[in-house]
């Protein structure tokens, strides 16, 4: 996503933010429940149509549509990776748990129409709710030919999805209060069993507020994967959005870390850099080290080193091992 455009977006409602992304070819999306998602993938967009409240898009695997509603919340942050010297962001798509149930359907079931499709042309058409019984997103499919009949008409065994998936004349579609995707390409569906078992609504990594359900999110381009010229903007512009959108505790910590580093300031205990009293939630901890990770890669001198000893000892035992990027803040 282009710097311009991302602090355009930054400026006005969440809804903005979520269109340029989804816009962009650069960005991915997805939607869908824990464990169950459709994607929505960087890759060239052959269709775009927005508005100041809704937009579709289409690629050649899969489409989108999302709609503004009230109590949409668009929540920026930044988690670990595996990688000892990355990291990763997002942005969580939420409602109010209150506005984003769905039907919670436990059982396949036949809906005769779908009003919600994408196209006018598939809303007359059977589809099938594959009974997940997921409370925020209806998973269902959508097929021209005979094989989703003949699969109702068997026993509901537990090879169920399995049948389902293999059917290539499918349409799956990831139905939520904000919108769907719809996609017959079978990289763009995603089922994680353990994870819809878990009963979890998110990763517990996500910095989501109490009350609030996570309908998707949307994924900008990583930084480090990117070319030097380019990923210093993307860089740039996802601390605009974090800024704008993301939890001003979290925000406001890593902040102050940055700061410190880049005063030169003696490493503190880590309870002089909380804004509370008592022990750090997991997710200040992984704010301080993306923190870390972030100056590591935008070139961190000795300073930022005795910080990483302290608080990031995988990233401290890397260094050497990558030559970091050769960059500056602007």
């Amino acid at each position: 996503m282009m710097e311009s455009e991302m602090t355009s977006a930054m400026s006005s409602c969440p809804f903005a933010l979520l269109a340029a992304m989804v816009s962009d070819s650069g960005c991915e999306v997805s939607l869908g429940a824990y464990g169950a998602i459709g994607q929505f993938a960087r890759e060239p967009r052959v269709f775009v149509e927005a508005t100041d409240d809704h937009i579709v898009a289409a690629t050649e695997s899969s489409s989108i549509s999302l709609r503004h509603r009230d109590g949409l919340r668009a929540i920026a942050f930044e988690m670990l990776s595996s990688d000892p010297q990355g990291w990763n962001c997002a942005v969580a798509i939420c409602l109010p748990e209150t506005d984003a149930r769905m039907s919670a359907r436990n059982c396949l079931t036949m809906l005769n129409r779908d009003p919600g499709a994408i196209f006018a042309a598939h809303r007359g058409r059977e589809t099938y709710d594959i009974g997940l019984g997921t409370e925020f997103a209806d998973i269902r499919v959508r097929s021209r030919s005979e094989s989703l009949t003949a699969i109702e008409h068997r026993n509901t065994d537990r090879d169920l999805l399995a049948d389902l998936m293999e059917d290539a004349d499918c349409v799956w579609i990831f139905d939520t209060a904000l919108g769907r995707i719809e996609t017959r390409d079978r990289r763009r569906r995603h089922f994680i069993p353990q994870l819809l078992a878990s009963g979890d609504g998110h990763s517990r990594t996500a910095p989501i507020p109490d009350g609030y359900a996570v309908l998707g999110y949307a994924f900008p381009p990583n930084p480090r994967h990117g070319e030097t010229e380019d990923a210093l903007g993307w860089h740039l512009s996802f601390q605009n959005v974090l800024d704008r959108f993301g939890m001003p505790e979290l925000v406001g910590l890593k902040r102050r870390v940055e700061l410190a580093i880049d005063a030169g300031t003696t490493v503190p205990a880590l309870n002089e850099l909380l804004a509370h009293a008592g022990p750090p939630t997991r997710a200040e901890v992984d704010c301080i080290r993306v923190a870390l990770r972030q100056r590591r890669w935008l070139g961190g001198g000795e300073q930022s080193q005795q910080w990483e000893e302290v608080f990031d000892r995988p990233l401290r035992k890397s260094r050497g091992s990558i030559v970091p990027t050769e960059m500056e803040l602007a």
